[in-house]
């Protein structure tokens, strides 16, 4: 928008449900890194297969749950099996209920280099599990801070940066227990339910008190600018 218009800008983020119950970023015995995304190239899927592949053979309790179908399934199956992990991904296909497997994640993880807000992320963080994503990924670098509630990689073309940043959350539990903690607390201060609809509501109350006003005079203005010539 242009600078004389930025002072009559609002921004409002997206909300998502509330979720009813909470993950366990501890966990137990087996432990996932989730994530949830169409399966086409834009998402990046394969080289988050690349990059947990690196780090696989040091977490052997924990899986890649990929949630979601799509045209590049049997190319990133075939991918897992190449790279010697089809074992610990497990392609879960379309869920019409993805809340049910936040509930059981420890670890979100959303590889994707181009995002506009995404929703799965902020479901996620309604959960409280911490998040891995990409610096460069907008949208995903609004809701992570990284250090606070998750990691950003900050190379995005580097190769392990990505593992690194899931290695380091996968070895601590109480990292990620501090991290998912802070998710939640994010969610609730910055993009829950409450906080989205009191922010239309303000916006629709201030348009109501300020609009008819600024019509009125306009209004005015120009009548009495025709009938005076």
């Amino acid at each position: 928008m242009p600078d004389y218009l930025q002072s009559k800008v609002d921004v409002i983020p997206n909300t998502v449900a509330h979720a009813a119950t909470a993950c366990d970023p501890k966990g137990g015995d087996s432990k996932t890194v989730l994530t949830v995304a169409r399966l086409v190239p834009r998402k990046n899927l394969a080289h988050l297969i690349d990059e947990f592949a690196l780090i696989a053979g040091h977490h052997k309790a924990w899986t890649l749950d990929i949630l979601g179908d799509g045209p590049e399934l049997k190319k990133l199956q075939s991918r897992a099996k190449n790279k010697g992990v089809a074992r610990q991904v497990r392609f879960l296909g379309h869920s019409d209920a993805p809340y049910a497997h936040l509930e059981q994640a420890q670890v979100f993880v959303l590889p994707s280099l181009f995002e506009g807000f995404p929703m799965s992320s902020l479901e996620a963080m309604a959960h409280g599990l911490p998040l891995v994503g990409y610096a460069a990924c907008n949208g995903i670098n609004e809701q992570i801070v990284d250090g606070l509630n998750g990691r950003l990689a900050a190379r995005s073309l580097e190769t392990g940066c990505l593992a690194k940043c899931l290695d380091e959350l996968m070895s601590d539990d109480s990292l990620r227990l501090k991290m998912g903690a802070a998710s939640k607390q994010r969610f609730d201060t910055l993009y829950s339910n409450m906080v989205v609809f009191d922010a239309w509501k303000n916006m629709f109350r201030a348009a109501v008190e300020n609009g008819p006003t600024t019509i009125e005079a306009n209004a005015q203005h120009a009548l009495s600018a025709l009938l005076n010539g």
